[in-house]
């Protein structure tokens, strides 16, 4: 199913269910992301996937 750009934002939000936005700087954004995980890594262990 080809979604259109414009309506991208909506789609994801829709279904994840989760709070969607668009940032001017993604890389600085997943930095300070993994930067929280890893203050909080009691709850990062408890969603963490084992191989």
């Amino acid at each position: 199913m080809e979604i259109p750009r414009k309506n991208l934002l909506l789609h994801l939000r829709e279904g994840t269910k989760l709070l969607v936005t668009i940032t001017q700087d993604p890389l600085s954004d997943v930095v300070f992301g993994a930067g929280k995980a890893l203050d909080n890594l009691s709850i990062l262990k408890e969603v963490m996937i084992n191989s």
